[in-house]
C-alpha cells in the first residue's frame, strides 16, 4: 500500500460572486460552448411541448386497463364456451356408447340383365 500516491489539488479561491458571462466573465469562458448551449436550449424548447404530461400518461394507463379487463372477460367467455361444447360432446358420446349401434344396411343397385349374344347360324349351311 505504500505505492499509492495521493494527489493534492491547489485550493481554489472561494468567491460569493459568480462571473457574468455576458460581460466576458472570468476564465474559463468559451464562445463555442456558448453557441452550443444556445442551440441545445433551442432544441429543448422545441421538443418540450411535444412530450407527454402526467395527465396524458393517466389517460393512456386507463385505456390500457380497460383493454386488459375486456380481453380477460373475452377469454373467460371463450373458454367457458369451449368447456361447455366439449362437455356436451363427451356426454352425447357416452350415451351413444351405452346403446348398440344401428345396423348398417348397404343396398346394391340392380343391374340390367346381361344381353345374350345373338344366335349364330351354323357354319356349314352356307
Amino acid at each position: 500500500m505504500s505505492d499509492v500516491k495521493q494527489l493534492k489539488f491547489p485550493d481554489l479561491p472561494v468567491t460569493s460572486q459568480k462571473p457574468n458571462l455576458a460581460d466576458g466573465g472570468g476564465p474559463p469562458h468559451d464562445v463555442v460552448m456558448e453557441s452550443r448551449l444556445t442551440a441545445l436550449e433551442t432544441r429543448l424548447d422545441t421538443i418540450l411541448p411535444t412530450l407527454a404530461t402526467r395527465e396524458d400518461m393517466h389517460k393512456i394507463d386507463a385505456s390500457i386497463k380497460a383493454w386488459m379487463i375486456a380481453t380477460i372477460i373475452a377469454l373467460f367467455i371463450g373458454f367457458a364456451g369451449l368447456f361447455f361444447t366439449l362437455s356436451n360432446s363427451i356426454r352425447s358420446g357416452s350415451q351413444a356408447a351405452s346403446q348398440p349401434p344401428a345396423p348398417t344396411i348397404i343396398q346394391v343397385p340392380a343391374y340390367p340383365a346381361p344381353y345374350a349374344p345373338a344366335p349364330q347360324p351354323p357354319k356349314g349351311d352356307r
